[in-house]
């Protein structure tokens, strides 16, 4: 007896709907594309850069090009006292209930070590 195939969309299979990613670098071009392509997965993104104008500008470019309204956050992600301070913020900010809700990224701002989930 033969299983009936799964039959998933790549909207499927890449589905964020109700999910917070922060985007470290989010306000770099690359920072910026992920974070469009979080937007349009149903997520939302969390720019987070040690720029504040480019944070603004950035916000800015996500409403204009997906309609979303990220959260900008200024850190500097080689500060582990900072970063925990931002997760914190960020899980209170939007009132995240479960840390399972939230990916954490830490690649896009050329650290090490590849994707941190919390």
């Amino acid at each position: 007896m033969s299983e009936t195939p799964k039959s998933n969309t790549l909207p499927e299979l890449f589905d964020l709907t109700g999910r917070v990613a922060t985007v470290t670098g989010g306000a770099g071009m690359l920072g910026l594309r992920h974070a469009e392509a979080i937007a349009e997965a149903g997520g939302t993104p969390v720019l987070a850069d040690l720029s504040p104008e480019a944070l603004e500008a950035g916000v800015g470019h996500l409403r204009e090009r997906t309609g979303v309204d990220a959260l900008a956050v200024e850190v500097d992600i080689s500060n582990r006292d900072g970063v925990q301070a931002m997760v914190a913020n960020v899980l209170n900010e939007l009132q995240v209930v479960s840390r399972s809700e939230a990916i954490v990224r830490a690649r896009e701002a050329g650290l090490g070590g590849g994707d941190r989930t919390s």
